[in-house]
């Protein structure tokens, strides 16, 4: 079976991507007890944006000094974009709700005992 290397990328990054979600609500969970859950949602988004403003960037640089002419760059559809949006404003309703859900359980209101 040969397998390409953007199939072995794309394999692997799922793993990471599943990964990285799986383990978010119990980070959030451990993250409680210096911040509120509402602190924590504002940190990943802010975090997210900026990872995201350096691959942007870290894109068009590539794309500037690349040997590519300039109308060979891929450009996103109108149902590309409106996917993408759909998926943001699902990610941002998951953190909020998983916010709020740790502010009404007793799992999250428990704290560890003070020495």
């Amino acid at each position: 079976m040969n397998v390409s290397n953007q199939t072995k990328i794309a394999i692997a990054s799922l793993f990471v991507g599943v990964n990285a979600i799986s383990f978010g609500s119990i980070f959030m969970k451990l993250s409680e007890i210096e911040l509120s859950p509402n602190a924590t949602v504002f940190n990943r988004f802010w975090l997210a944006s900026v990872v995201f403003l350096v691959w942007n960037g870290y894109k068009a640089i590539r794309q500037r000094f690349s040997l590519e002419k300039p109308g060979e760059q891929q450009t996103y559809t109108s149902q590309d974009l409106c996917l993408l949006l759909g998926a943001g404003i699902l990610w941002a309703a998951t953190l909020v709700f998983l916010a709020w859900s740790l502010t009404q359980t007793s799992v999250a209101i428990t704290r560890p005992p003070i020495p």
